[in-house]
């Protein structure tokens, strides 16, 4: 389990299920950052994490 707490506070977590696949995690990974052009800007950066939130579930991970 990861554990992330934002400057207002609130606590976030991401957390493997028993189907995580950390091959296709990687490859989620690679995928999202390959979508946005992350080596130009940080709001490039923010939208391939966001991407990257939203569709962890796909590969065993669970975002909260």
């Amino acid at each position: 389990m990861l554990v992330v707490v934002s400057n207002q506070g609130t606590v976030h977590y991401i957390q493997k299920d028993k189907k995580f696949d950390r091959q296709a995690a990687v490859r989620l990974i690679k995928e999202c950052a390959d979508e946005y052009n992350i080596s130009n800007s940080v709001v490039e950066r923010y939208r391939a994490a966001l991407t990257f939130l939203v569709r962890c579930s796909e590969v065993g991970l669970f975002y909260s």
